[in-house]
């Protein structure tokens, strides 16, 4: 199975806005569609990092982000909690989105749409347990102690594999 590493390092680059003025549109529908999309595509082909997945070495250089080391002292406990509270969630997700999506170019986009919705089900679940066996109001710290702790682990993750 080879469904990918957890989280992605991206660049979104929107590039210059595209006016009303910027389209020809008395040419017909057809073609103010055709130009609207040839100044589209001129206008963020710069702005495309084409690398190739086999050159470890320039997508380290471009999508790389350095974690200075006071940030990992301060968030290993964290991030170690929430790898073990997300990998059983995460690898259901995972597994029923690859029997679903499989290679196709839609895994890593249906993964997160599923992950996104079923967040705050698990949130729940696990905020209904801490109601259970916690006195007080402690459990509601679960809405924000879990996703602290996601957000800790993707922060010391691993970001590529080849290395």
């Amino acid at each position: 199975m080879s469904c990918g590493s957890i989280g992605k390092n991206v660049e979104i680059n929107f590039g210059d806005i595209l006016n009303e003025e910027d389209i020809d549109h008395t040419n017909g529908y057809g073609k103010t569609i055709k130009d609207f999309n040839e100044k589209l595509r001129i206008n963020l082909q710069p702005l495309v990092a084409e690398i190739d997945a086999e050159n470890g070495r320039k997508l380290k250089e471009r999508f790389y982000i350095h974690q200075g080391w006071l940030k990992k002292v301060i968030l290993c406990i964290p991030a170690i909690a929430g790898w073990a509270l997300h990998a059983l969630p995460y690898s259901i997700a995972q597994q029923y989105t690859w029997s679903k999506a499989g290679d196709s170019g839609h895994y890593d986009s249906i993964l997160i749409a599923l992950l996104f919705i079923s967040y705050p089900f698990y949130l729940a679940v696990i905020a209904s347990a801490a109601y259970y066996y916690f006195p007080g109001a402690w459990w509601l710290t679960v809405f924000l102690i879990l996703p602290f702790c996601a957000w800790s682990y993707l922060q010391l993750k691993k970001q590529f594999s080849t290395f």
